[in-house]
């Protein structure tokens, strides 16, 4: 599930339920945010490979969005 929130607002912008989403398929759906709403200046993802490829990097890149990808914490 790729769930796309504005994090001032709290507003669900997109919910995409799939067996697999893909680094295509989340571009797709920033890019079509990006043409309702404007671009944001942050993307904040966890390190899943959909978000961690080239694809999602070069997205960002060309809309000039720092993606900020969550930490987690070990155990221990």
């Amino acid at each position: 599930m790729l769930t796309v929130v504005d994090v001032f607002s709290r507003e669900a912008l997109s919910i995409e339920v799939g067996q697999r989403l893909r680094g295509e398929y989340v571009v797709d759906v920033l890019n079509r945010l990006v043409r309702r709403r404007g671009a944001p200046r942050y993307l904040f993802a966890d390190n899943a490979s959909e978000f961690t490829g080239r694809l999602v990097d070069l997205w960002a890149y060309h809309h000039g969005v720092r993606i900020d990808f969550s930490r987690r914490e070990t155990d221990g």
